[in-house]
C-alpha cells in the first residue's frame, strides 16, 4: 500500500500540473485569436510533441537527475537517516533548481507561470525516476535474499 499511495503522491500532482498547463495554453492562444478545438487536437497528436516533450526533458530533466544523483548517492553513502517524506521532499526541492536555472538562461523572457509549471513537473518527474529506481534495486535486493534463503 505505501508503493501505491506514493505514486499517487506524485501521479495526481503532476495531472494537475499537466491539465493546468494545458488551460494555459488554451487561455493564452484564445486570447491571441487563432485559438481552435481542431488547431489543439492536431498539436496534441502531432509526432512532434513527443519529440519536441523530450527534447525539452533533456535540456533541463538530465542536469536536474544529474544533481540529484549526486544528492542521493552522498545521501546513500553517509547512511544519513531520514523518513522517506523528508528524503523525497529534499530531492524534489534540487531537482527544481537545475529546470529553473536552465529555463531562466535559455529564455530571456521568463514566462513565470508557464515556466513554474513546467520546472514543477519535471521535479516531479525525476523524483519519481529516483522512485522507480530505488523500487527495482529493492526488488533485486529481496530476490537476492529469496535466493540465498532456499539453499
Amino acid at each position: 500500500m505505501k508503493r501505491c499511495k506514493e505514486f499517487l503522491l506524485m501521479f495526481f500532482p503532476f495531472l494537475g500540473l499537466s491539465i493546468l498547463s494545458v488551460l494555459w495554453f488554451v487561455l493564452n492562444t484564445a486570447s491571441g485569436g487563432f485559438f481552435s478545438g481542431a488547431y489543439l487536437l492536431e498539436l496534441m497528436i502531432s509526432p512532434h510533441l513527443l519529440i519536441v516533450l523530450f527534447d525539452s526533458f533533456v535540456i533541463s530533466g538530465v542536469p536536474a537527475l544529474f544533481l540529484t544523483g549526486i544528492f542521493a548517492f552522498v545521501f546513500r553513502n553517509k547512511k544519513i537517516i531520514v523518513g522517506r517524506k523528508k528524503y523525497y521532499t529534499y530531492l524534489f526541492l534540487i531537482s527544481l533548481i537545475a529546470p529553473a536555472v536552465i529555463i531562466s538562461i535559455l529564455t530571456r523572457t521568463f514566462d513565470y507561470i508557464n515556466n513554474t509549471i513546467y520546472s514543477l513537473q519535471i521535479g516531479i518527474l525525476v523524483v519519481f525516476i529516483h522512485w522507480i529506481i530505488e523500487w527495482i534495486i529493492e526488488k533485486c535486493k529481496n530476490r537476492k535474499n529469496k535466493e540465498n534463503q532456499t539453499f
